[in-house]
């Protein structure tokens, strides 16, 4: 390879691993929100079981947890 395509590869090269680099980002950043969502909805499946749980045991009980992580999936969903 000639210096000057030498040259011309070694730009093109840099340029492809710059575009992929903020691919790679967009896409964690896009999955990685996802996955939280999926993960916070587990969560809150869990405290709506205790939830349900202890208002019957309680009657009337009101889960603050539950509460959090609703929040936390609405802020989540904003991203």
């Amino acid at each position: 390879m000639a210096p000057k395509e030498k040259k011309e590869f070694d730009k093109d090269f840099t340029n492809i691993l710059l575009i992929e680099s903020a691919k790679a980002k967009k896409l964690a950043k896009k999955y990685g929100i996802e996955t939280s969502i999926l993960i916070v909805d587990s969560i809150i499946l869990q405290w709506e079981v205790i939830g349900n749980y202890l208002k019957n045991q309680l009657g009337g009980y009101f889960n603050h947890n539950l509460k959090y992580w609703q929040e936390v999936k609405t802020e989540l969903e904003k991203l």
